[in-house]
């Protein structure tokens, strides 16, 4: 039996599943970005718990999340890719194994996994259209791209910076601080937990900050409404535009302006006889 051709065999078969994984890795870049409408909508948390979410889901869960965002023929592509996948990573050995005992049985198998190849990288270019417009729509540099994609090359684990838990659909909020950054004054919101989280296009999320500082300022103006139980992703369909109920009948309001694509917050009460 030709040693050569099996060796074969096992690189095409690891060839093949990389593709799929490189597939992969690009769905969860178009995921990342598909929530954004433009690129005063980013921040830099934002991006990292949209991809720690995208990389924690299966190839299947990724196709789930952006069919609505992507065309009808594509996204039956996909769901014949994930069959395919799924047949490739649990059942491929186990049917074919018979075909290594012959010749013509491993000839068949590399023709098999150069067809799955050939397959792949066609679907792969078709994405590869996709997730190009979005960073050239949000100017994100290629290399960063490529930089995620030698990692999974070199079998690493991407991984945030400061992971933090998934949002309840309630918590309680029990302060909100203020503090200095590059660009001017930002706020963090601590939650009975002491998780801290920070504005974002959708309501609060995820933020760099690990810890209170000593040099951080409580908002006593805040503090008065407070503690309270909030939705900390209300319902919005405009980036950058909702209202986190506080106590009292007051709120904390979000709004971007259209002029120089900054958000700005405020206080106010949400009961008509106070108006």
């Amino acid at each position: 039996m030709n040693e050569d051709l099996i060796k074969e065999v096992y690189a095409k078969f690891g060839l093949t599943y990389y593709f799929s994984e490189v597939i992969h890795k690009g769905l969860c870049n178009i995921y990342t970005l598909q929530g954004f409408q433009e690129l005063s909508d980013i921040t830099q948390p934002r991006i990292e718990e949209r991809l720690h979410y995208a990389f924690s889901l299966t190839l299947g869960g990724v196709i789930e999340e952006i069919k609505s965002y992507i065309s009808e023929e594509l996204a039956k592509k996909l769901e014949i890719l994930k069959v395919r996948r799924n047949f490739l990573a649990h059942y491929f050995w186990f049917e074919k194994v018979n075909l290594l005992y012959s010749e013509q049985g491993i000839i068949e198998l590399i023709s098999f996994l150069e067809n799955e190849i050939n397959d792949y990288l066609i679907l792969n270019d078709e994405i590869e259209l996709i997730e190009n417009a979005q960073l050239t729509k949000f100017q994100i540099p290629k290399e960063l791209i490529n930089n995620c994609l030698n990692e999974i090359i070199d079998g690493k684990t991407w991984e945030p910076i400061i992971p933090q838990r998934k949002l309840k659909k309630t918590e309680i909020l029990i302060s909100v601080w203020e503090i200095n950054v590059s660009n001017g004054e930002t706020i963090i919101f601590e939650f009975d937990d002491n998780s801290l989280w920070q504005l974002s296009d959708i309501g609060l999320g995820w933020t760099n900050h690990k810890k209170i500082e000593t040099t951080w300022k409580k908002r006593e103006d805040l503090s008065k409404y407070l503690p309270a139980k909030i939705n900390p992703r209300p319902q919005t369909s405009i980036p950058w535009c909702y209202t986190l109920e506080l106590r009292d009948h007051y709120e904390l309001w979000v709004q971007k302006s259209d002029k120089d694509k900054k958000y700005r917050w405020g206080i106010r009460c949400n009961r008509q006889d106070k108006i």
